[in-house]
């Protein structure tokens, strides 16, 4: 749905990039949100490339929040976050991380999946 992909403040990809590079960016991109997954980031950064020459980034969620005992939660695992990675690098972001649910084993998931990508370890 294209309003997922809006900020909270209605700004589309498209617009969020032509503004970054009108303001001499270097890199747009997005991090968290309520819905954003690696399926909806690659998405966004598809949205972005198109319209811009900037390098893009792209910081998913550990997958969607929950609420449990008042608390917020991210239940997405860092091997199911990372096996869902593939889509989002299709999409052609220079720079991938993780934001809101993510700890530091989301990231080396993250670099096992791309240094298979690279050649430098098999699968």
């Amino acid at each position: 749905d294209e309003d997922d992909a809006r900020t909270m403040m209605g700004v589309s990809p498209e617009q969020a990039a032509e503004l970054a590079a009108a303001r001499g960016c270097d890199v747009v991109g997005l991090n968290c949100g309520t819905r954003i997954d690696l399926g909806l980031a690659a998405e966004v950064v598809r949205r972005l490339r198109a319209v811009s020459g900037l390098p893009t980034m792209a910081k998913p969620n550990a997958g969607a929040p929950v609420l449990e005992d008042l608390r917020v939660v991210y239940l997405q695992a860092p091997e199911a976050m990372a096996a869902e990675l593939p889509v989002l690098l299709a999409a052609g972001p220079r720079i991938v991380g993780a934001c809101c649910g993510s700890a530091p084993q989301h990231i080396q998931q993250f670099r096992r999946v791309l240094d298979r990508a690279d050649g430098r370890h098999p699968a």
